[in-house]
Formats: structure tokens, C-alpha cells, sequence
């Protein structure tokens, strides 16, 4: 009864899939801040042409300013994280994973609706 539990086998397979999801993980990331570099010539364009400045800090780290500076979005692609230091920006619908274009579209799509009476 007891011998399941205190199995060095069964800890030890536990670990090792541990390990495996965090190595997994951890490529995932990557791939993720390879796609945001390679998106992020076509997505500043885009935030240009809609009075948006996107600047790139490092790989891991980009900012969106809305237009006229009026707020401010940190994006870190890798690990999924948006930061907004001021709250007075817009409330951006994004997709379960997604990407540095997706961030700049659906801003872009915000401001359109605001514009629109």
C-alpha cells in the first residue's frame, strides 16, 4: 500500500517531466521573441501610419504609445505579459497566445472605434 508513494522511480519520473515542460517552455518563449523580432519592422510600420510609436528596448522588450502619447503599452512577447504603467489606455482584445502584430491590430481597431462617432 505504502510502496507507491515512497517509489524513488515514481519522484524520479515526476522530475524528469518537470524538467521536459520547462525546456519546453522555455523554446516556446523563444520561438515567440524570434516571431516579435521578425513581426517588428511590419508592425511599427503599422502603428506609424495610425499616429502609434512602437519602439523596440531588447528582444524581450517593446513599448506601443498611443497616439499623441497619450498612453503607453510594455509588451513582452516571450512570456505573454502586457504592462500598462497608466491605466488611461484602451482595453485591448487579444487572442489566447498572440503576437507583437496582434498587440499593434487591435490597438489600431480601438482607436478606429473611438474615432468613429
Amino acid at each position: 500500500m505504502f510502496g507507491t508513494f515512497t517509489d524513488r522511480s515514481f519522484f524520479e519520473s515526476e522530475t524528469n517531466e518537470m524538467f521536459v515542460d520547462k525546456e519546453h517552455e522555455k523554446k516556446e518563449k523563444d520561438a515567440r521573441r524570434i516571431l516579435a523580432d521578425s513581426q517588428f519592422v511590419q508592425a511599427r510600420c503599422l502603428a506609424d501610419r495610425h499616429g502609434m510609436q512602437l519602439q523596440r528596448h531588447t528582444d524581450v522588450h517593446y513599448t506601443l504609445w498611443g497616439p499623441r502619447r497619450q498612453w503607453q503599452k510594455h509588451i513582452y512577447p516571450g512570456n505573454q505579459r502586457l504592462y500598462a504603467p497608466s491605466r488611461n489606455g484602451p482595453f485591448l482584445l487579444l487572442p489566447m497566445l498572440w503576437t507583437l502584430l496582434d498587440v499593434v491590430n487591435a490597438a489600431v481597431e480601438k482607436i478606429q472605434d473611438e474615432a468613429t462617432p
